[in-house]
Parts: C-alpha cells; structure tokens; sequence
C-alpha cells in the first residue's frame, strides 16, 4: 500500500510546513503499513490540483491532500475533489461561524465566503475536525483509494491525525467500500 501526498498553494510561503507535515505522515502511515510515495506541491488553482489528484490515484492507494491555510488552497482542493467525483461542495454554516470566532480569537479576520471554504466538504466525506485551526480535515473513497483532507501546519496535523484516521487507514485493505471514479472537469 502506497500514499501520495499533495501540498497546495504557495511554495516559497509554505514549503517548510509543507516538509515537516510529510515527515510527520511518513510515521504515522508506516506504523500502519503504507509506505510514502511521491509528495509534491502544486498552487491553488483547481485545475493543477484536479490534474495532480488524478496522477496521484493512479500511483497510490491513500492520496492525502494538504492546502496551505489559506481560502484559496482550501477551495482549490474541496472543488477539485467534489467536481472530479461528481459530487456536490457543501459549506457548514455553524461551522463556518465557529470559525469567524476562532479566527477572531487569533487575530485574523475573513470574509463569509473566505469562511465557508474553510468549512466546506464533498458530500459524503466524513469529517477530521481540526480543533485549533481554520482547515478542516475530511476523508472520502474514490474507487480504491482513499482521499485525505488535512491541515498543512504540523501542529494541527497532528490535531486532526486521530485514532479514528488511524482506524480508517489501517481498514484500508479490507472490507465493502463506495465505489466513485474521479472524471475529468
């Protein structure tokens, strides 16, 4: 079993949360039995991320997606993901307002639209909840892989990182799975 791994939005800003979250994976995932495979940054613009998922789904079986913290990563990579399976984006309202508190707390301030795409997730996934941060995490299969959604800062990683993402992963090889197929956009 093979993950790929992929980091959305500005390099030059981000690489170093970028390397020190790929490490982090690297352990958790081996201590389930999935080895790392590519890992590689893209920006935020839907169709580099849509062209990036589907070259990782055919490489891996676990594709794990890291925007950078900021709207436009987070909305590059939920509309790539829910339009490639055909699925419907769906914003959280009292999600998105737990964040206009969360990030009002840290001095940070957003615009509504800025805040639904931090609380936005395909239909159908199930949520990783990042209890510190503003991108919120969310798993979702696609045929046989596994698509992950989660925070590219470390600490909040390792936040969203749960039991229940360990639980998933280490059921990756067996069991009645969903099937969907990434189509072209």
């Amino acid at each position: 079993m093979k993950a790929e791994i992929i980091g959305i939005g500005n390099q030059s800003l981000y690489q170093n949360f970028f390397e020190a979250c790929c490490e982090s994976l690297q352990r958790e995932l081996a201590a389930v039995g999935i080895a790392m495979g590519s890992r590689r940054m893209v920006p935020a613009d839907r169709q580099e991320v849509y062209a990036r998922l589907r070259e990782a789904a055919r490489q891996g079986d676990l594709v794990a997606v890291l925007p950078a913290p900021e709207p436009d990563a987070v909305r590059a990579a939920g509309e790539a993901i829910a339009a490639g399976l055909g699925l419907e984006l769906r914003t959280d309202p009292a999600q998105a307002e737990q964040l206009a508190q969360r990030a009002a707390r840290q001095g940070k301030e957003y615009s509504r639209e800025e805040l639904e795409a931090f609380s936005a997730a395909p239909a159908g996934s199930i949520p990783l909840p990042n209890p510190s941060g503003l991108v919120q995490g969310y798993a979702i299969r696609a045929q046989r892989q596994v698509m992950l959604v989660l925070p590219r800062t470390p600490s909040e990683l390792a936040g969203c990182f749960s039991a229940s993402v360990r639980r998933l992963l280490e059921g990756l090889g067996g069991g009645a799975s969903a099937q969907r197929t990434l189509r072209a956009v």
